[in-house]
């Protein structure tokens, strides 16, 4: 009668499994990534068109995803943000910041478009100018100021535009100022707040 032989593989911890113990473990483990990644996709774009934007938005079925990307006639090259966070529950944990933002400007546009969440702009503090390129790099002048005529806001898409009177050139670089508030949430998303259990002192940090 003849033999039946077995192939085995043996990790370095003498541990043995069988070819067929090996293969359904494989097949097993790609099943379970498919699970995962089926799972994932429902959960970015769903069977109603809905996309993941920090939270899941259902969107008009008319509306493209692209919908939801800025405008491509403006693009920043230098951000510079200041904030001020207030580490008080008694002050709301809020904060006042403001953001610089120098964009060259590749179309001609009487808009400047940004993602804004969760944050109050201080429309009167917005402003805008043209740069100059002098020694020390880009400057700006009272002279080269864009006038601000208004503000649009659309919640949908978390968009913000800054409306101005006139067309910014394409070639032309330019600075927006915007002063804002916010809060210090501690929902793990952007700019949050966060504790830890001291073992010492067994005290909430």
């Amino acid at each position: 009668m003849a033999q039946i032989h077995t192939l085995t593989f043996t990790n370095k911890t003498g541990l043995c499994s069988s070819k067929r113990r090996v293969v359904f473990s494989f097949l097993t483990f790609c099943l379970f990534m498919a699970i995962i990644g089926i799972c994932g996709y429902q959960l970015m774009y769903g069977e109603g068109g809905s996309t993941w934007t920090g939270s899941l938005v259902q969107l008009d079925p008319d509306m493209s995803r692209d919908d939801f990307r800025l405008p491509k006639n403006l693009k920043p090259f230098y951000y510079k943000i200041h904030l001020i966070p207030r580490l008080s529950p008694a002050q709301n944990f809020s904060i006042d910041a403001s953001v610089q933002i120098d964009l060259s400007c590749l179309e001609a546009t009487k808009d400047i478009t940004l993602h804004l969440k969760n944050i109050t702009v201080n429309e009167d503090s917005v402003r805008v100018w043209e740069l100059s390129e002098g020694r020390l790099g880009w400057e700006v002048s009272q002279r080269l100021e864009l006038e601000v005529i208004g503000h649009k806001y659309d919640p949908a898409r978390d968009f913000y535009s800054v409306m101005l009177n006139e067309s910014m050139t394409p070639g032309n670089a330019y600075r927006i100022y915007i002063g804002y508030k916010g809060t210090l949430n501690d929902e793990l998303v952007g700019f949050y707040r966060s504790s830890y259990l001291d073992p010492t002192t067994n005290e909430t940090r």
